[in-house]
């Protein structure tokens, strides 16, 4: 009997199944795109809710109305967390449907769902944070205009907060569930 790495074919083989090893399947691919991307912007909606809010909320909306027109309202804050959030969501559902046809665990199933879900109604949340933050840019020095929508954009970045949070933890779980 000969075994498999003493053949002409056995190290070609042994090459083969090491290079199968290696490769990354594209479900795989999308999740950790999804991974970085919402780790990212849960990251930054973290520091938000947690730090800058509640600072804010004790210094007032008048210098909460200053800082949010110079970094929310800015060109590169317009661009960047709605990228974040629209590639993300597109991200997590794209693979929520790439595990939907592949051989997937239940769980992984479920999470890659999961996922999809809060990224997908974090981004519908923004719908009620962005009201809010917009009005600044025309309310000037009006304080009870401003203190409206410093709570208002409170209350739903809590919410969006929470949910892009969720999406990125379920982000990670799918892959922990994909991985053999």
């Amino acid at each position: 009997m000969i075994s498999a790495g003493r053949t002409k074919e056995g190290p070609l083989l042994a090459r083969l199944q090491r290079r199968q090893q290696r490769m990354i399947s594209p479900l795989t691919r999308l999740v950790t795109g999804a991974i970085l991307i919402d780790g990212v912007l849960a990251g930054a909606s973290l520091d938000r809710t947690l730090i800058q809010l509640p600072a804010f909320r004790q210094v007032g909306p008048l210098p909460w109305a200053a800082f949010s027109r110079k970094a929310d309202l800015g060109d590169r804050a317009f661009l960047w967390y709605p990228s974040l959030a629209m590639i993300g969501t597109g991200l997590s559902l794209a693979a929520a449907l790439k595990g939907r046809g592949e051989t997937s665990s239940r769980s992984s199933s479920a999470w890659l769902g999961a996922a999809a879900a809060f990224s997908a109604a974090g981004l519908l949340a923004t719908t009620g944070a962005a009201p809010n933050m917009l009005r600044v840019r025309h309310a000037g020095d009006d304080a009870a205009v401003l203190k409206r929508s410093l709570e208002g954009f409170q209350f739903w970045q809590r919410i969006r907060g929470s949910l892009q949070g969720l999406a990125f933890v379920a982000n990670v779980l799918s892959l922990l569930a994909i991985r053999p």
